[in-house]
């Protein structure tokens, strides 16, 4: 059997796709679908779960440097030996992470050196993990100008902004 060759042609469309780093992958995954003998949608199921696990792993990876968190402070790495109490029925509450939905603080407290900035940071790295918006993004001005304006300033030619109304006198 002759070894599968990526083309540039391929390369080229997986690119503009900005499926360039399927390339990673996709020679060894052609290797499996041939030997399992994997229907093209098993196969494509295959490759495109791949892409999806990679890019979950780097967005994961993306909110937690951008929050500062300490990779090593996960609820993984824990110390399920430690001496430490705690109300576990609480923690397991903020472990469901419901707070962030219903946009509410959590403050964690108690004396020095008993792991509160670990908790905190697993608390962070599980909310990075799925993804949960601390809020929505605030809109661009270009998106506010767009949804207040009437339809007529949505004309070519026309002003992008809707015009200010005078204050009454």
């Amino acid at each position: 059997m002759t070894p599968d060759v990526i083309t540039p042609d391929l390369k080229a469309v997986l690119r503009r796709l900005k499926l360039g780093r399927l390339l990673d992958t996709l020679p060894e995954r052609l290797v499996l679908a041939r030997q399992q003998q994997l229907p093209h949608q098993d196969f494509l199921l295959l490759a495109l779960s791949d892409e999806v696990a990679r890019r979950n792993s780097a967005a994961v990876t993306l909110r937690a440097t951008q929050a500062q968190l300490d990779p090593t402070m996960t609820l993984e790495q824990g110390d399920p030996s430690a001496k430490v109490t705690y109300d576990r029925a609480l923690w397991n509450e903020r472990v469901s992470l419901r707070f962030i939905a219903a946009h509410a603080h959590v403050a964690i407290v108690g004396p020095v050196g008993v792991g509160k900035t670990f908790l905190a940071h697993a608390l962070g790295w599980l909310a990075c993990r799925t993804a949960t918006p601390s809020s929505p993004p605030p809109p661009t001005r270009c998106s506010r100008a767009s949804s207040t304006a009437p339809r007529s300033h949505l004309r070519a030619g026309a002003p992008q902004t809707p015009r200010r109304r005078r204050a009454p006198h």
